[in-house]
This record gives structure tokens, C-alpha cells and sequence, in this order.
């Protein structure tokens, strides 16, 4: 849940619960990929994070694209950010 600081419009929203620090972590695609505009990406490194542990069935796993955004980052905060 986040709260406004001060309550006024415009503050950095302050989160009470958080999945704490976090780590990007990289994958990289080190083959040529052909994109659906026949365009090809010669290689390519793709960022993610991960936050909990995954289950046995694997039913828990949870997709969030960001690809507009041009950032991993989905929750919590990285060492050394004094905010989320």
C-alpha cells in the first residue's frame, strides 16, 4: 500500500510493504533473431528481475513486460535508492 508524504498532490509515494532490495539480472541472446518486421537483431541482452521463490508446479510465476518503458525494474528498490 503507498501513502502521499504530507498528503499533498505531487509527493514520491512512500510504500509500506516492499519485496525489499532487488538485482537486475541480464540474459544474453547471442544469435541473430528475426523480428516479425523482418528486421534482425544481431544479438541482444534482455534484463529481468525476480523477487520470491518459485513453486514446485510453477503456478505462481507472474509476467510483467515493461518493454515501453525501457526499464526491468518492476518493485521493490535497488542498494544504495533511498525510495522505491
Amino acid at each position: 500500500m503507498a501513502e502521499r508524504a504530507g498528503g499533498t498532490e505531487g509527493c514520491i509515494p512512500i510504500i509500506k510493504a516492499s519485496v525489499g532490495t532487488v538485482r537486475t539480472r541480464f540474459f544474453h541472446h547471442p544469435f541473430p533473431l528475426t523480428l516479425e518486421s523482418g528486421e534482425i537483431l544481431s544479438s541482444f541482452t534482455l534484463a529481468y528481475e525476480t523477487y520470491g521463490k518459485l513453486n514446485n508446479d510453477k503456478s505462481n510465476a507472474l509476467f510483467i513486460c515493461h518493454a515501453l518503458s525501457g526499464d526491468a525494474h518492476v518493485a521493490g528498490f535497488h542498494e544504495g535508492e533511498d525510495l522505491p
